[in-house]
């Protein structure tokens, strides 16, 4: 499953504008939150658009147009709760507008969120303390869940993947990564400790 998803956004994401590959940085998984959460604020706004379009044929007239100012709010709540979750590029351009976006490379991992402003969290995996999994019984069901990441020194979670689907799988993954740049880790310093004595 992870493969699929990360082919088809591999492109993506080394095109976008908030991404700056690091040398010999291998990405191991692309993720956004789960479209499921924003259901019911889907719903809502295809209600919205329906009540601008009928209300007049249904009352037979025009209370001033008001109803009619319905539809492009409706449409407009349909395409922020979009972007709330995915992101979209401007076609000819490296330009993203919205969406959260979730990276795991073998280096680091990287959190963009923001709509029309952006905010791009990085975490190295030797600042990592460790990582959990939370799920309400719906999310158990529909398999999504938030992996909240505790970074060393604070012993507070310093961010959540919100709605992810697979979340056990995510953060098997960075704890995976994590546990292999430790041993990277150690083995230099191995290394130059011994040249050192030498």
């Amino acid at each position: 499953m992870f493969d699929s998803i990360l082919s088809a956004n591999l492109t993506e994401i080394k095109q976008a504008v908030w991404f700056t590959e690091i040398p010999d940085e291998t990405i191991k998984w692309i993720g956004h939150p789960s479209i499921i959460t924003r259901i019911p604020q889907f719903i809502l706004s295809v209600v919205v658009i329906c009540i601008g379009a009928i209300a007049p044929v249904w009352t037979y007239q025009f209370a001033h147009g008001l109803e009619l100012a319905l539809i492009p709010l409706g449409a407009g709540l349909f395409i922020y709760e979009y972007l709330a979750i995915k992101s979209i590029t401007i076609p000819g351009t490296n330009f993203q507008i919205g969406g959260r976006t979730y990276v795991i490379t073998d280096q680091r991992i990287i959190k963009k969120t923001g709509i029309i402003s952006r905010n791009t969290l990085v975490l190295r995996y030797a600042n990592i303390e460790h990582t959990s999994k939370t799920q309400s019984i719906l999310e158990r069901i529909f398999d999504f869940g938030d992996v909240e990441i505790a970074t060393a020194g604070t012993g507070f979670t310093e961010a959540y993947l919100d709605d992810v689907r697979d979340p056990k799988r995510v953060a098997e993954l960075i704890d995976n990564m994590r546990s292999r740049t430790t041993t990277k880790e150690q083995g230099k310093l191995q290394e130059s400790s011994s040249e050192s004595h030498t």
